[in-house]
């Protein structure tokens, strides 16, 4: 494995680690937007790190599903812009050794 592989893999961790967080800021966004309390926004280190967003749980069912909605709907619209991105690109074949 060169050096090549180990940024590849650093990259490849990052891109998630800002995938996820983006996904988590629009969690906050939506509940700001619904005027809720966001009580805690951080990193949790166990079981696996990552990022979480706590707030007041709204009683209504509409809010309740706009708040828990808009991560999944933000994600889907990350994964579509770099699907509609990427079908111009041409793909070469690497020729292994």
């Amino acid at each position: 494995m060169g050096i090549a592989v180990f940024i590849q893999i650093l990259f490849i961790i990052l891109t998630i680690g800002l995938l996820i967080s983006i996904h988590e800021v629009a969690h906050v966004i939506a509940a700001k937007l619904l005027g809720l309390s966001v009580k805690k926004i951080g990193i949790a280190y166990s079981p696996i790190p990552h990022p979480y967003v706590e707030v007041e749980f709204p009683r209504k069912i509409k809010a309740r599903l706009i708040y828990l909605f808009a991560g999944a709907f933000t994600t889907q619209i990350l994964f579509f812009i770099n699907y509609v991105g990427d079908l111009g690109k041409v793909s070469h074949s690497r020729k292994s050794f």
